[in-house]
């Protein structure tokens, strides 16, 4: 289900959806497939229907996910329709969203999509050589009335391709492309905010995820060159942790995969279309990453973060007082949302949603709640059962 390897049609790229791996493999002049696979276990679940795409030098380019659907375009040239497919479900068959005629678009070849938010209230994200074109989306429909923010001018280039971008909740982007390292880019597209530097992510990048994992920031990013090759082959995954800044000093990347503590890559064939993918998911606790370098392989990358305590971080929140009488914890000077009971060892063994928690089954000694209340805000708290 993956093609490795110098040859046609080429793996191109991933979508992560409810458990699942989307793998996009296609050519302007083959058939495309798009493989579902267990998204841990990497067993073949499937196949998506490619019933009815059609259009464009390839009818197949870019895949993505948004809402729990699977969403894919084609790749327009300045005389094709561009189209974008959804999947309703995995034994659908792909329904249109988007089709734009060049006569509704300027004269612009696309062909890589991401996306914000969800199919209620969203966006999809495309890079022509200069610009970012973001189309809303409401209630699953795509318009057709788009907005441009024109970029190449501040990242000091007159050519991007199809560059992989990230909207940010600020209306700021990070873009990143063949020969421009994960940019940080203002909302009107005219000025830089930061630039990472190009050992982040060994400078050969085409695509880059930006992540909140418990108290930490990383960014993963997909290399096409590994520092210990100079032939476009070992394609690997650049990890970093930006918690303190995305350049600061001292921080080194980690490349992955590695063996005997050294970076190895993922294959020795030459990946000179230089496309690649990254795709996350922070699901119980654990983070987990999928990237892709074409033609040489797929990596499934994750880290085991740590359960919850209710020991660990405990600190003293004056605004909220626990009451355990009977059988039953009153919480007072909160509006309780979320509220977890843990043993003194750091084990859940209550749970509820208000200010009132039954307690009648815990033994007697000391526990620890924390609460989150209706706005986000967390407290913690021990307290006695007697």
């Amino acid at each position: 289900w993956v093609v490795v390897g110098a040859n046609s049609p080429f793996t191109r790229e991933v979508a992560y959806a409810n458990g699942k791996l989307y793998v996009l493999t296609a050519h302007a002049w083959a058939a495309t497939t798009i493989t579902i696979l267990d998204a841990k276990a990497g067993t073949k679940l499937g196949t998506l229907s490619t019933e009815g795409i059609s259009g464009g030098q390839y009818t197949a380019s870019s895949l993505a996910s948004i809402g729990g659907k699977i969403i894919l375009c084609n790749q327009a040239r300045n005389t094709d329709n561009f189209k974008v497919y959804i999947w309703d479900d995995d034994n659908s068959a792909p329904r249109a969203i988007l089709d734009l005629a060049p006569a509704e678009r300027e004269s612009l070849v696309l062909g890589k999509i991401n996306t914000y938010g969800d199919l209620t209230n969203g966006k999809l994200l495309c890079c022509d050589d200069t610009n970012i074109l973001v189309f809303p989306i409401s209630n699953g429909s795509v318009s057709k009335t788009y907005s441009k923010v024109t970029i190449a001018k501040a990242l000091g280039s007159s050519k991007l391709g199809l560059a992989d971008v990230t909207l940010n909740s600020d209306g700021t982007f990070w873009v990143t492309a063949k020969d421009t390292p994960p940019t940080h880019v203002a909302a009107d597209g005219t000025t830089i905010i930061e630039t990472v530097n190009p050992k982040y992510a060994n400078g050969h990048s085409t695509a880059a995820r930006f992540i909140t994992f418990g108290t930490k920031k990383y960014m993963a990013a997909a290399t096409y060159l590994n520092k210990s090759n100079t032939s476009l082959a070992e394609g690997a995954l650049a990890f970093t942790d930006i918690t303190n800044g995305i350049n600061a000093e001292g921080v080194e990347p980690q490349l992955y995969p590695r063996s005997n503590d050294t970076a190895v890559g993922f294959g020795t064939t030459r990946n000179n279309i230089f496309m690649q993918d990254v795709e996350y998911a922070v699901e119980d606790k654990d983070l987990h990453i999928w990237t892709v370098t074409t033609q040489q392989g797929i990596g499934y990358f994750y880290y085991k973060g740590e359960k919850d305590s209710g020991v660990k971080g405990l600190t003293a929140d004056g605004a909220m007082k626990a009451y355990a009488v009977g059988n039953t914890l009153t919480l007072n000077g909160v509006d309780a949302k979320n509220v977890r009971i843990y043993s003194a060892a750091g084990a859940l063994v209550a749970t509820g949603t208000s200010n009132k928690v039954a307690i009648g089954n815990l033994a007697k000694g000391l526990y620890i709640v924390r609460v989150v209340d209706k706005n986000g805000q967390t407290y913690s708290q021990a307290f006695t059962r007697k």
